[in-house]
């Protein structure tokens, strides 16, 4: 009886925390471009370096660039710039609150970034 409880709770686990595709109702509109060749880059703020497999650009002249790491799904890794709707979530790099705004200093990766994204969810856009 208890093999069978235990069981049913292990397969409600997985099936509750399985992969979900999010809504991209309330996404941003943007550019993204898988690259062909991910290169590592530094999180500036606690050293480790994170795989970037593509870029972001949100904004009408494209002006900011989000590195995304993580998984990319397959009807996006292109290489073409694809216009999408997305929501994305930073890469905790350590508990807390955003305090201060970090300068890189001379010893910091200059292709690396204060914080790296992930993908919450992605449609494409006409």
């Amino acid at each position: 009886m208890k093999k069978g409880i235990i069981l049913t709770s292990i397969i409600l686990a997985l099936l509750t925390t399985s992969c979900v595709k999010h809504s991209c109702e309330y996404g941003q509109p943007a550019k993204i471009v898988f690259l062909k060749e991910p290169y590592k880059a530094q999180c500036w703020r606690n050293k480790k370096y994170h795989t970037i497999n593509a870029h972001v650009f949100i904004g009408s002249q494209g002006s900011y660039t989000f590195k995304i790491t993580g998984m990319v799904p397959k009807e996006f890794q292109t290489g073409d710039t694809i216009n999408a709707r997305l929501l994305l979530k930073p890469v905790p790099y350590y508990e807390g609150e955003f305090l201060y705004v970090y300068t890189p200093g001379p010893d910091d990766d200059p292709n690396g970034a204060e914080v790296f994204y992930k993908l919450y969810c992605i449609e494409k856009e006409d």
